[in-house]
């Protein structure tokens, strides 16, 4: 996970956190500027499927390409809240899986040494208390 990453960085859109596996991002959240100020907007890269843009109800999608896998399909979306239902959809997480597992299994890579280990540790406590609140 990092923080304000500067890649792709431009004067209408910046990234505000990446989560990267091996060197692809697997999930950005970041703000695009509009007429009215700045919006949150921000991707999903999952492993490539024919079917996907029929599969996300909101939210473009569109193929994106690394060189460490190749073709992606990159889900964009609109509000922080966005890739929890988009993963809620069976064939969405399906995808996601097989792109993070793939990228594991291919070891580190280069982003490692940007990784905000603080940021991590806020995201896993939060992450823990919902576990905490389902089991009340």
């Amino acid at each position: 996970m990092t923080s304000m990453p500067t890649t792709g960085k431009t004067s209408s859109w910046h990234r505000l956190a990446a989560l990267s596996v091996n060197n692809v991002e697997v999930l950005v959240f970041g703000e695009a500027a509009t007429k009215r100020g700045w919006r949150h907007q921000g991707f999903m890269n999952v492993a490539n499927s024919s079917s996907m843009a029929r599969v996300v109800s909101r939210g473009r999608v569109e193929l994106a390409n690394y060189r460490t896998v190749g073709d992606v399909q990159r889900i964009w979306f609109d509000s922080p809240e966005r890739p929890a239902a988009l993963l809620g959809q069976r064939a969405v997480m399906r995808a996601a899986r097989t792109l993070a597992v793939g990228l594991l299994r291919k070891g580190n890579g280069l982003f490692g040494r940007f990784h905000d280990y603080n940021l991590a540790d806020e995201i896993f406590a939060t992450l823990a208390t919902y576990g905490d609140e389902s089991r009340s």
